[in-house]
């Protein structure tokens, strides 16, 4: 089992498979031959009728490769949320707040059916699937492009059947499996979102532990403690009490030392904190 260091790993060794099953399949040829005088639309119509076996490679090498990411999901993402509760009520108790005999941790506090986890869990996981499919359609996208490409470039220089192949599928090479779009346009390799998803989930995870706790205890309260190397949208958030209305459920809690109420979490979230 993966820790979440190894999903960017998985990720690139599957691009990589991906790469060599296009490869394999656009040149066979034992021998390369000179683009001149190549029968390209005969050497099109057969990538063509290869193309089904092309997809269904595809298609295992992503199933084989991912086959436990399903169970790595649920299980990371629980064991951060018991993380973040276990942190919680141990302050509690270092506190004062609670005594050691009064601890939450009980079998009851983890067996409850916690709808935001599993939601997230959910959601995790549909991501994997969404990009399953997005690479695998990228996948195809480009071996019918890379088919027709390949002649245009033979009749623009190409000297050999190989080159004109290498020439039609250098961009994609460059850039890889880029499918991953955000809202403002800019695309992210497959690699490199996973990793990030799988980072932000453990995160939420850990945090949505924390609030159940607080829950728990009765308390909404949260610091949202100083860190050196955090970004300007965090630190203007940092270093104050906040009601946690997210994952504490938390409501408008009176000051009762200067009868002011604190802020709301979820503002801070709205301005940049926890992005």
């Amino acid at each position: 089992m993966q820790n979440e260091y190894d999903i960017k790993k998985v990720m690139e060794k599957i691009e990589l498979q991906l790469i060599s099953s296009m490869k394999r399949t656009l040149w066979s040829h034992k021998e390369d031959e000179k683009a001149k005088g190549f029968n390209w639309p005969q050497w099109q119509a057969l990538k063509i009728k290869q193309f089904e076996d092309y997809k269904k490679a595809n298609k295992e090498i992503f199933n084989n490769t991912t086959k436990d990411l399903n169970k790595y999901i649920y299980k990371h993402i629980k064991d951060q949320f018991k993380e973040g509760a276990s942190r919680t009520n141990k302050k509690a108790i270092q506190t004062g707040f609670i005594k050691k005999e009064d601890s939450q941790l009980g079998g009851s506090f983890f067996g409850l059916n916690h709808r935001k986890l599993d939601a997230l869990i959910k959601s995790t996981k549909n991501d994997m699937k969404d990009v399953k499919y997005a690479t695998l359609r990228m996948a195809n996208d480009q071996y019918r492009q890379i088919i027709y490409k390949a002649q245009v470039f033979a009749n623009t220089g190409a000297g050999t059947v190989k080159q004109a192949i290498d020439m039609a599928s250098k961009d994609f090479l460059s850039r890889g499996f880029n499918c991953i779009e955000y809202k403002n346009g800019t695309k992210h390799n497959i690699a490199d979102y996973c990793d990030m998803a799988i980072r932000t989930a453990n995160k939420r995870a850990n945090l949505m532990g924390e609030g159940e706790m607080r829950k728990k205890l009765g308390n909404s309260l949260v610091y949202v403690s100083k860190h050196g190397g955090a970004c300007d949208k965090c630190t203007q958030w940092e270093g104050r009490v906040y009601i946690d209305d997210v994952w504490s459920g938390g409501k408008e809690i009176l000051n009762k030392d200067s009868s002011k109420n604190y802020p709301l979490l979820s503002q801070a979230i709205e301005g940049g904190l926890f992005h």
